[in-house]
């Protein structure tokens, strides 16, 4: 016990008191008042009297212990604080060192004359006219704080975290990114990698699999992760934790990167609830939640993906706390987050002891450091952000990779055309009235031209009508992230569903449709451009098309497809036009079992021959996604085609 500090010793005196008091109180203790005394047995739920004499001995007791822990506190982190006990001493002055660079820090502190003259005897001190501080050589850190310390009385500066001197002056033998083969990886996946993606999937590895990848939203942080994990493929089953609504997305995107896990015929499990076993299969996704209600289930996992890792930040939280326990003990974990919380660092924190084993402090260490953590009458308040330069560079160290698309903008093509498998489960409530319409269909030999265009009219209605729980399901994720995007669909019902769960979740948007005039159009324009709080524009595929500008988003969600793609590249160029500053993320939402089965393959094979003809050049993800390839395809596709030729204005 005595390598216990006095302040741990502090809080195990409280704790225990409390322990015994709770005990106590609940009649599971005979004999014990809540200070630890003797006493008369308590009966099996007693009323606790606070006017008694123990019970009042026991609330002052506590009141003196934490003032106590509180004063220990303080104590232990005042040189954190720039304004000491000691500031009231004339000339005394209070400072802190922190990272400015990998190999230089500075120290931030008032004006003194001999502290002067201490700086300048160091041969790499530089000072900053901006900032109006000090910087030195992160080598000669012992020595500066072995001189400030001469002047005991006078300066008081707190020397940098140990965390970050170990990280920085004695770093661990990484190896070079460019050194690290990646023939181990399936040969399709490494031959899609943009050069900014080879770089972080080498990133994951050098840092032995245990990594954030915090990418902006568009950089294909899927695609890297999948490549990491496989080059530890040895080590699988692979675990991949995801938001509901995509699970069947990166089922596909399995599918298309690492054919050769499917042609092993390994099997790539989708749970769907909690009865379905987590023993079988060499990739296993599920969702969120499910991942919380599993967690002793999922111990043969060694190498797992956890996409949207944000929904972690809440240390309380069920999902957390059996992210805590299994991520731990996971050999390999690769974290994904397009909005990592870098604004206020407390919520990084979960995410970063989940994959960071050793090198993270405790809470309240980081922050006090890093989240202007202070000491109020209900406990520590850590909503603010402090030394943020020191504590990107040290993520950037130990375990993230954080590129926006500036960075990158370059490398990447203007427009970048994604597909979403919803949610099969979420999908298809209406099954049955869809298969009469495509019977209807079916049978036009029966039926007039007429009447076998409008059977196949209802079949994409009901079509419209079964994703809608599946497409809400999906936005509500997406509003998680804290993106500003445009979603189109074409039928009204659809369009409803989607205000409906804006609404819910109080998310200012704009609805354009047939029905709004074109003074309310360009009224509603200006406020989705010009207000941060205006987060979705909700459009009509047929109503807006064309004529209107709203660069404010790079995001673009089709929550239905339509039969004319020129149609739809109008739509997408309502993001995609001048004042665009980034690259452009189409998102097309498919659903199996539906008519998107027929659609999706006729517009990818009219968008291919766009691309043949040097009409259309941009990227197409998941380009073999929901092919159907039943005797209907090619009625369909002609339906469809004639309904292009046949109308100048689509309904």
């Amino acid at each position: 016990m005595s390598s216990l500090t006095e302040e741990q010793r502090l809080r195990m005196e409280k704790n225990r008191l409390e322990a015994l008091r709770k005990r106590a109180a609940k009649g599971l203790i005979q004999g014990i008042d809540p200070v630890g005394e003797k006493c008369n047995a308590v009966s099996k739920k007693p009323k606790v009297d606070k006017s008694s004499v123990p019970v009042k001995r026991f609330y002052e007791n506590r009141k003196q212990i934490d003032r106590q822990v509180n004063a220990s506190v303080s104590k232990s982190y005042q040189a954190t604080n720039p304004f000491s006990q000691n500031s009231h001493v004339k000339g005394f002055v209070t400072g802190h060192c922190k990272l400015i660079k990998r190999d230089r820090f500075a120290v931030e502190i008032a004006f003194h004359v001999g502290l002067i003259n201490v700086f300048k005897s160091i041969p790499s001190s530089a000072y900053d006219p901006n900032s109006k501080n000090w910087n030195f050589s992160l080598s000669d850190h012992g020595k500066l704080m072995s001189l400030v310390s001469s002047m005991k009385g006078e300066v008081s500066v707190s020397p940098l975290p140990k965390m970050v001197l170990e990280t920085f002056l004695n770093p661990s033998n990484r190896i070079e990114l460019q050194s690290i083969n990646l023939s181990k990886i399936d040969p399709v996946l490494t031959d899609a990698l943009m050069p900014f993606q080879v770089e972080g999937v080498r990133f994951g590895i050098s840092r032995n699999g245990r990594c954030l990848i915090a990418d902006e939203m568009g950089l294909g942080k899927t695609i890297q992760s999948l490549g990491i994990a496989h080059y530890y493929y040895e080590e699988w089953p692979l675990l991949i934790v995801c938001p509901s609504s995509v699970k069947y997305t990166w089922k596909e995107a399995i599918n298309k990167w690492l054919p050769s896990i499917i042609r092993t015929g390994e099997e790539v499990a989708v749970i769907s609830n909690s009865k379905e076993s987590l023993e079988h299969g060499k990739i296993v996704i599920m969702s969120t939640d499910m991942f919380s209600k599993s967690g002793d289930k999922l111990s043969r996992f060694k190498v797992i993906i956890v996409d949207e890792s944000h929904s972690l930040k809440n240390s309380k939280s069920a999902r957390s706390q059996v992210a805590y326990k299994v991520l731990r003990q996971a050999k390999r974990v690769i974290l994904l987050s397009g909005t990592p919380a870098l604004s206020r660092p407390a919520e990084l924190y979960h995410q970063l002891t989940c994959i960071d084993r050793v090198g993270f402090p405790r809470m309240m260490e980081f922050g006090i450091r890093y989240c202007n953590g202070k000491n109020k009458p209900w406990g520590w308040d850590y909503s603010g952000a402090t030394n943020m330069e020191e504590l990107v560079l040290l993520l950037e160290e130990r375990l993230m990779l954080r590129r926006l698309k500036s960075d990158v903008l370059e490398q990447l093509p203007a427009k970048t055309r994604e597909v979403v498998i919803l949610d099969p489960s979420a999908v298809n409530k209406i099954s049955k009235e869809m298969c009469n319409s495509l019977k209807k269909f079916q049978s036009k030999q029966k039926l007039k031209n007429t009447e076998s265009r409008g059977a196949l009219l209802e079949y994409f209605n009901k079509s419209g009508t079964a994703k809608i729980q599946a497409i809400c399901n999906y936005i509500e994720d997406l509003l998680e992230d804290d993106l500003k995007f445009i979603c189109f669909a074409h039928h009204q019902v659809v369009l409803d569903g989607v205000c409906q769960v804006l609404q819910q979740n109080g998310i200012r948007y704009i609805r354009i449709d047939g029905s709004t005039s074109a003074v309310a159009r360009k009224e509603l324009c200006d406020e989705y451009q010009l207000s941060d709080q205006c987060r979705v524009a909700v459009l009509s595929i047929t109503a807006a098309n064309t004529g209107l500008t709203l660069s404010a988003s790079s995001l673009i969600i089709f929550a239905e497809l339509f039969w004319n793609p020129g149609i739809l590249a109008q739509a997408e160029d309502r993001a995609h036009r001048i004042g665009q500053k980034n690259n452009v993320v189409v998102r097309y939402l498919v659903a199996e079992g539906t008519v998107d089965d027929y659609l999706w393959p006729m517009l990818q094979g009219k968008l291919e021959v766009l691309n043949q003809m040097g009409l259309s050049k941009e990227c197409v993800i998941d380009a073999d996604c929901t092919h159907q390839k039943d005797s209907l395809q090619k009625e369909i596709t002609e339906y469809f085609q004639d309904m292009i030729d046949d109308f100048d204005e689509p309904f």
